[in-house]
């Protein structure tokens, strides 16, 4: 397996790509409506399709931080 880049789960696409364009000044690279890459390596992708692909209930998608420290 090859890791690709970070993709953020989000409830609201329209808020949560306004933020890292306008905010955080990242500029869309690929546009797929539910799912939105940006040049820095990241995606977003809508909660609600994204559960859907994965063929789990949405409410089983959670909201967790994950902290890796490899010394």
């Amino acid at each position: 397996m090859r890791f690709l880049g970070t993709l953020i789960v989000v409830n609201n696409m329209e808020i949560s790509r306004s933020f890292y364009e306008k905010v955080l000044n990242q500029k869309v690279e690929y546009d797929f409506g539910e799912n939105v890459s940006f040049e820095g390596g990241f995606a977003i992708h809508l909660k609600s399709h994204f559960s859907d692909l994965l063929n789990i209930n949405e409410n089983d998608v959670i909201q967790k931080s994950v902290v890796s420290l490899n010394h």
